[in-house]
């Protein structure tokens, strides 16, 4: 028996929200801003292994957080 599409299928769309499958600040932040960890971790003076190991963490330090943004920020 062949699937047949349903058109009201189609109407059941569901927006994909990043914040729904991100929980790190830092990762959701440089995914919202389009970077790399390799760009961030230029932008920080740090390895993209170590952006990793933040983005893995389950506590972001608030200074770690304005150090980020600020990084962020500027323009490359």
């Amino acid at each position: 028996m062949a699937f047949e599409a349903n058109q009201n299928d189609e109407q059941t769309y569901e927006p994909f929200v990043l914040e729904d499958y991100v929980d790190n600040p830092v990762a959701l932040a440089r995914t919202k801003a389009g970077i790399t960890q390799e760009q961030l971790a230029q932008r920080l003076g740090v390895s993209q292994a170590y952006v990793s190991q933040i983005e893995r963490r389950n506590n972001i330090t608030s200074k770690m957080l304005v150090r980020v943004h600020a990084a962020i920020s500027e323009t490359a």
